[in-house]
């Protein structure tokens, strides 16, 4: 997927960061690699780039679509911080772009349980390779949550979602 304007494709990573803090995006990111991120609060898509700063901090919970440079590697994060103490993650009816904080690898079902009847769908981006899920769908490549990743949940109501602990 290219940015809007690109004429070079970027890769693409959606991330979240799963500890009790909010760093900075420049204290944990160097803007020598990317060049925009999305992230979406209260159905409402916010920027920061060189020309826009919507949110300057990476809060738990929260998903994120960082656009690297065309010429750059997707880098990892590496946040230090307290492990999170509430798990539980509002979604509202529509879209909602959420970070995964459970503890290991989980597959879709098993990880959305709590909230499974309002999910009609799950999309991420890793390198710019994208997965999705489907509720119903044979054709899923979206198979498991990973901690640190950041998702698209598409949910039919208000709905809270209570991540596995263990």
């Amino acid at each position: 997927m290219a940015g809007i304007g690109d004429s070079v494709p970027r890769k693409w990573r959606m991330v979240s960061q799963s500890t009790n803090s909010s760093p900075t995006i420049d204290s944990v990111l160097s803007p020598d690699l990317y060049d925009i991120i999305y992230t979406i609060n209260n159905g409402a898509i916010q920027v920061y780039s060189t020309g826009q700063k919507d949110f300057t901090t990476l809060e738990p919970g929260r998903g994120y679509l960082i656009g690297y440079k065309p010429d750059k590697e997707a880098a990892p994060i590496i946040i230090f911080g307290p492990p999170l103490t509430n798990t539980d993650i509002n979604l509202v009816k529509g879209i909602n772009f959420v970070g995964f904080n459970g503890k290991a690898e989980t597959p879709v079902e098993s990880a959305l349980v709590t909230v499974m009847d309002s999910v009609t769908k799950v999309i991420t981006v890793d390198n710019g390779i994208w997965q999705t899920f489907e509720k119903g769908s044979a054709g899923n490549s979206l198979l498991t949550l990973k901690p640190g990743k950041g998702y698209l949940i598409y949910v039919t109501g208000n709905v809270t979602w209570k991540l596995p602990t263990d």
